[in-house]
């Protein structure tokens, strides 16, 4: 337990955003070629690890913050780079600004209506188990 010491959540986000952006330089290169799913399908692999950690190390999450920010960050740059490359092979040109604005409207949608659904489902069960459904969705992600 922190007992309101802000220096381990410090860490956690130096750490994440550091290889946050140590990730997006080691994949740079990998982008300009066509082998962006194995990098995307990486980054998946570690947010499940990330998740993994959290629903293990419950309450003693706090002795290992920077190791958790650097999973985590790296996992978010390995799916967020390749993941905003591949719209443009997706999509057209000409539907690109249609396409992002409703990527973004529901993106958003989203962003306020799942910390409601979370805190509703935490009244009936343990954040360890609404984690390992999460981690389920992650895994099926992956394979598709």
């Amino acid at each position: 337990m922190a007992n309101y010491d802000i220096k381990p959540i410090a860490f956690y986000y130096v750490f994440e955003l550091s290889f946050l952006g140590i990730s997006f330089f080691f994949i740079r290169h990998a982008m300009k070629s066509n082998h962006r799913i194995p990098y995307y399908r990486i980054g998946l692999a570690l947010q499940a690890l990330y998740l993994s950690l959290v629903m293990i190390l419950k309450e003693n999450i706090i002795y290992f913050a920077p190791f958790v920010g650097i999973i985590n960050g790296m996992g978010e740059g390995f799916f967020y780079f390749p993941n905003n490359i591949m719209y443009p092979n997706i999509v057209r040109d000409d539907e690109r600004k249609k396409f992002e604005g409703y990527l973004n409207l529901v993106s958003n949608i989203f962003s306020i209506i799942v910390p409601f659904l979370v805190g509703y489902f935490l009244m009936y069960f343990d954040y360890v188990q609404i984690a390992k459904v999460v981690f389920c969705l992650i895994i099926i992600t992956f394979f598709l």
